[in-house]
């Protein structure tokens, strides 16, 4: 496991992020912290740490943005199969309800077929 960095270590950590997160450049930062706390962390340390916290911070949201994404299609796929099952499901009634009806026909058919012979 790699070393932390002075950054991370640093006692005004989350004051560096609040920095960051407001836009503030790197060396201005830097300076902030010498004039402010008499912390020494260069310019280059912070702006490494920036780079890797934002790529870091870009791949966490691009990997969300993908999972969200994808259970989306998954709901809406598993509707699109529940509206089909349901289709099917009112055909085959259909088919199920004219075949009776079919009987009945033929059935009375038969029926009436036989009164007059």
């Amino acid at each position: 496991m790699p070393p932390k960095s002075k950054v991370s270590q640093s006692p005004n950590y989350n004051q560096i992020l609040d920095w960051i997160d407001e836009g503030k450049s790197s060396r201005w930062i830097s300076r902030e912290l010498k004039n402010q706390f008499d912390e020494s962390i260069g310019h280059v340390a912070i702006s490494n740490f920036r780079k890797k916290n934002i790529a870091d911070e870009a791949l966490e949201i691009v990997d969300t943005q993908l999972k969200k994404e994808s259970k989306e299609k998954a709901d809406e796929e598993k509707k699109k199969e529940s509206k089909k099952q349901e289709v099917i499901k009112n055909k085959v009634k259909q088919v199920e309800l004219q075949h009776q009806g079919d009987i009945k026909v033929q059935g009375l058919a038969e029926a009436t077929a036989k009164q007059y012979r």
